[in-house]
């Protein structure tokens, strides 16, 4: 939008799997995306006041922590509300889905799907 002169933030995602990690910023680096990877363990509401992430990722199958749960934290919260979610699981756990959606996430996406559409995730946050 020209004349638009908003900054905005990185992509939060709140991963556990080394592995993936790893595809998350390799995809960011060839995109010209930030990205700040955060253990689901480390995860802290209040963090991403001062962070002001463009998207938060989850990773639904993280072991570390409930990530359905930290979803619910950060969408209770008044001023991290708004940023938008997408989460992710390993396979097609209808439950998991719906307790994530039901936590206030945007959009929940097999592990296969997101890991194909990651550049094109990445992009759009940051522009």
């Amino acid at each position: 939008m020209p004349g638009d002169t908003r900054l905005l933030g990185p992509v939060l995602a709140v991963v556990d799997d080394l592995f993936f990690v790893s595809k998350l910023q390799e995809t960011a680096r060839q995109v010209g995306a930030e990205v700040r990877v955060v253990r689901a363990a480390d995860f802290r509401a209040e963090s991403l006041r001062g962070a002001k992430p463009a998207l938060a990722v989850f990773d639904l199958n993280a072991t570390s922590a409930n990530a359905v749960e930290l979803i619910r934290q950060m969408k209770a919260d008044a001023e991290l509300k708004e940023i938008p979610v997408i989460a992710f699981l390993s396979h097609v756990q209808v439950d998991l889905q719906r307790a994530a959606q039901a936590a206030g996430c945007d959009q929940v996406l097999p592990r296969s799907k997101f890991t194909a559409s990651l550049a094109d995730i990445l992009r759009q946050a940051n522009t």
